[in-house]
């Protein structure tokens, strides 16, 4: 099990393991998304406070956690809210009232994700009018959630292919720009429906996609196609994976360490990442030793999205942080005496990590043989994308939980 029997001298009496739970919690409850949901609403107030009836329309994974905020923004400010839909893949016990909560299916959709497709757009026809001010409240998982055919595919064709883009090991942007192709609501589907009805929209988009493209974040529901005449819908993105970096080393710093974060994103095949980070480790535990700070722990903390290619669609769901937290473990195992002292993170930033009860996994030069000691073969599971099994027969999973946001996925590493 990772990090036992060690402490962070001076810093605190936590073990690793331990320390980067919290350190990872306490960095989820800063980038929850009510402070930032409410700065934006200030902000829009401020350029058009018109009084027109408002519509609210929650989609993602963190659409809960950001339709409350509004509702209370609009209740502390007397604005009435005229009504709306929240679909996300779980209350995270946030209550709403008075909108209606839609609970689509991720990463793949299917039969709940096309009823939320279908309660949007019928929620559409029967309450938006002209001049209506409508908010949309836009988070990662966006595509799944109200994932449905365009007119001319079937829905069996459809959860097939898109099950067979989300096992394929391309990038989020090339998954999307099919999603943009083949869904009811994607590549501005959404905005073009809410501007036939003579709605006045605004997106507040929390971004869990790289460079924060709008057309890549929920594929792009609301960005104006380019064949269209109507104008372009203004997105506002407020929450990101730099500022989630940001944030790890501003609570690591206020813990009295020394902090770093690669700008450098994680991206493409999940072995690469794991060969860029472990040596980075390698080259910073180096310098941690015998440079003018070594008596203090030293953070470094990556951002991104690592892909992993499965082999078919019923392939076990280990989740791309267990699969980099397992391929970084065998290299901290390989490395020896050079990652003494190395413990490691990875885990989504939305509580979830694929289709498993894990949000990631922590792990150190110890993990790899200790699940050998437990009767596994790691490089076994490895190949067979048992990830999530072997990790969790050494505890070394990080337990799911709703986080209310969804900026990516982050790495932090402990050099102490």
């Amino acid at each position: 099990m990772p990090g036992r029997g060690a402490t962070l001298s001076g810093v605190t009496t936590s073990p690793p393991r331990q320390f980067l739970d919290t350190l990872y919690r306490d960095t989820i409850a800063a980038l929850h998304p009510g402070r930032a949901v409410a700065e934006a609403l200030d902000a829009r107030h401020a350029r058009n406070g018109r009084g027109a009836p408002v519509h609210l329309l929650g989609l993602g994974k963190a659409a809960p956690a950001m339709c409350a905020a509004a509702l209370q923004w609009h209740a502390e400010h007397q604005r009435a809210v005229d009504g709306g839909v929240c679909i996300a893949h779980d209350t995270g016990g946030i209550s709403i009232a008075p909108l209606p909560m839609i609970i689509g299916d991720h990463p793949v959709p299917s039969t709940r994700s096309h009823h939320a497709a279908a309660a949007l757009g019928a929620y559409i026809d029967a309450r938006v009018r002209e001049d209506h001010d409508v908010i949309v409240l836009l988070s990662g998982g966006t595509s799944a959630l109200i994932g449905a055919p365009r007119a001319g595919m079937s829905t069996e064709t459809y959860d097939a292919t898109m099950a067979a883009l989300v096992a394929s090991g391309l990038s989020i942007t090339a998954i999307n720009r099919e999603r943009r192709r083949l869904s009811r609501w994607a590549g501005g589907q959404l905005g073009v429906a809410l501007q036939a009805r003579g709605a006045n929209v605004d997106v507040l988009a929390i971004s869990d996609v790289l460079g924060d493209d709008p057309a890549s974040i929920g594929s792009g529901p609301c960005v104006t196609p380019e064949s269209a005449e109507s104008p372009t819908i203004p997105h506002h993105i407020i929450g990101n994976n730099q500022r989630a970096r940001a944030t790890v080393v501003s609570l690591a710093l206020e813990r009295r360490m020394t902090a770093t974060q690669v700008d450098d994103p994680l991206h493409g095949d999940v072995q690469q990442c794991a060969d860029r980070i472990a040596l980075a480790l390698r080259t910073f535990a180096s310098t941690a030793r015998t440079g003018a700070s070594a008596h203090l722990p030293r953070l470094v903390c990556w951002g991104g999205e690592p892909t992993v290619t499965l082999p078919g669609p019923d392939a076990p769901r280990g989740g791309r942080m267990q699969a980099l937290a397992m391929l970084i473990a065998k290299q901290l195992h390989d490395a020896g005496r050079d990652a003494h002292g190395i413990t490691v993170l990875a885990a989504g930033t939305d509580g979830r990590d694929g289709a498993t009860d894990a949000a990631g996994a922590v792990v150190d030069a110890h993990t790899w043989s200790a699940m050998r000691s437990v009767g596994r073969a790691p490089e076994h599971d490895l190949s067979a994308f048992r990830s999530h099994e072997a990790l969790h027969a050494v505890h070394a999973t990080v337990p799911a939980f709703v986080s209310g946001t969804n900026v990516n996925d982050l790495v932090i590493a402990l050099i102490s």
